[in-house]
């Protein structure tokens, strides 16, 4: 069938061959063309799209915290500290621990 997309011959080693058989099972009636997308595609969606982004949402689930919204710059724009308080010297810390507290 013409098509203008890119094809690609793909040799059906013994270990396609099992793996179209397996396949073939799981997915009855598909040519082998077919199952060879079909197993492409699933394959491909096991790989992770971005290595640092894996590691990021694997530790968001163990921890359960949530990614940070928002752009401190802007936080600070619109609530700028001001001078240095003798009485309160760890401001800025407290107005992070306050984002974070809105966070999670």
């Amino acid at each position: 069938m013409p098509t203008k997309l890119r094809r690609i011959a793909v040799t059906e080693d013994p270990e396609l061959a099992q793996a179209l058989s397996r396949a073939s099972k799981e997915l009855p009636g598909l040519s082998d063309a077919a199952l060879v997308k079909e197993l492409a595609l699933r394959g491909a969606g096991t790989l992770p799209v971005n290595g640092s982004d894996e590691r990021i949402a694997r530790i968001i689930a163990k921890t359960g915290a949530k990614p940070a919204r928002g752009d401190i710059r802007e936080y600070l724009r619109n609530n700028p500290p001001g001078e240095p308080d003798p009485e309160d010297p760890n401001k800025l810390s407290r107005i992070l621990d306050e984002m974070r507290e809105d966070k999670i």
